[in-house]
């Protein structure tokens, strides 16, 4: 989600989390992209050459956010497509 932190508090983030598990998925693990790199409570586990791969792979600039559904495919799918759809209809200008 480009720009998202900038738009997306934790308690918003741990809200998606509790809405992907509605559809079963086990998990929504996320990244915010700032100038250090990656911050999250998982960050830790990855160190600086990871990170800076994961930051290449999906062309991530700071202010970014990274979310990861963690499930099985059509598990995913649903909670990812569902998920961007409510945020763009609730945070769409009237």
């Amino acid at each position: 989600m480009q720009r998202a932190v900038q738009k997306l508090s934790r308690k918003e983030i741990d809200e998606l989390t509790t809405f992907v598990n509605q559809f079963g998925a086990k998990g929504l693990a996320w990244f915010k992209v700032d100038e250090n790199g990656l911050t999250s409570q998982i960050a830790k586990f990855f160190n600086a050459e990871l990170q800076s791969e994961i930051i290449e792979r999906f062309s991530a600039v700071p202010g970014d956010l990274l979310l990861f559904v963690a499930d099985k495919e059509s598990v995913v799918s649903q909670a990812t497509v569902t998920t961007a759809t409510q945020h763009c209809q609730t945070k769409r200008p009237h």
